[in-house]
């Protein structure tokens, strides 16, 4: 479960002692990893629950993977730069891929949102006609927009340092960069 997951990234921070500084490397392993599941942050957002998808939306690990670059990479890109797969298994995720998106709905929007290289998911959500989907990626920015430095540490007891601003702030720029 998420909240599982947020407890292991926890652990991982507080497993960094005044000798070993990987604290933080794990973190930031793990998150990737979760993002790195094709389509997860797109999913969390079509969940049809309001209260539900704020709740997943809520959970550290979830907002840790908001700010990873694999949450909004294109399918294509995803497959090409995901470390530790063979082409055999990127090939069939491509099939999975292009079988779940096309099915995803009877909803003649759905077809806006398969991603075509160079475009990230949430793009083809901002431009679709179809306003559900449309307001929901909106949202998403907004959601993005109003992190602070606290959503993103995960100790929330800890003032953030220096270097957690720095980190915020590059990965926040570096998100908001793949929908201009």
């Amino acid at each position: 479960s998420f909240q599982g997951l947020d407890d292991c990234l926890l652990m991982a921070q507080k497993m960094s002692t005044a000798d070993d500084k990987d604290g933080e490397r794990r973190v930031q392993s793990i998150v990737d990893r979760v993002a790195q599941v094709q389509s997860l942050i797109k999913t969390i957002l079509l969940i049809h629950k309001k209260d539900d998808r704020k709740r997943i939306l809520s959970l550290k690990i979830v907002k840790r993977a908001m700010f990873s670059p694999f949450s909004l990479m294109p399918k294509d890109d995803f497959q090409k730069n995901t470390p530790g797969r063979s082409t055999a298994t990127r090939e069939l995720l491509a099939q999975g891929t292009n079988l779940s998106e096309s099915s995803m709905s009877n909803d003649p929007s759905a077809d806006s949102l398969t991603t075509s290289p160079k475009t990230s998911w949430l793009v083809h959500m901002l431009r679709t006609e179809y306003k559900p989907i449309n307001k929901i990626a909106v949202d998403y920015l907004e959601l993005l927009s109003n992190l602070t430095v606290i959503d993103y540490i995960l100790d929330e007891g800890v003032s953030p340092t220096p270097a957690d601003f720095d980190s915020f702030h590059q990965s926040q720029k570096q998100i908001f960069s793949e929908v201009e």
